[in-house]
């Protein structure tokens, strides 16, 4: 549940963690390392709902945490805002 709600958006306090860096996995007691974490959530699309798109094409969404913390989106690969997707 953490996953879909991470991708779609909802803040790291509703998560499991009180701070993004804190949903990257990491084994007790080594040193912190550069790692990332990424959700990707794929939609089909269904015939006739959505305009300009047909049936079976596919909508990727993605979130990212760098190691540093900071979170990013993107809609098709395509980099964008929190507010555009």
């Amino acid at each position: 549940m953490d996953a879909v709600s991470f991708v779609l958006g909802v803040s790291s306090r509703h998560l499991r963690g009180k701070i993004l860096k804190d949903l990257i996995y990491r084994v007790e007691g080594e040193p912190p390392t550069r790692r990332r974490a990424m959700v990707k959530l794929v939609y089909v699309v269904h015939e006739d709902e959505i305009d300009d798109m047909e049936e079976g094409e596919e909508i990727s969404f993605m979130r990212l945490i760098s190691p540093s913390g900071v979170s990013s989106y993107r809609v098709d690969d395509v980099e964008c805002t929190w507010e555009v997707t």
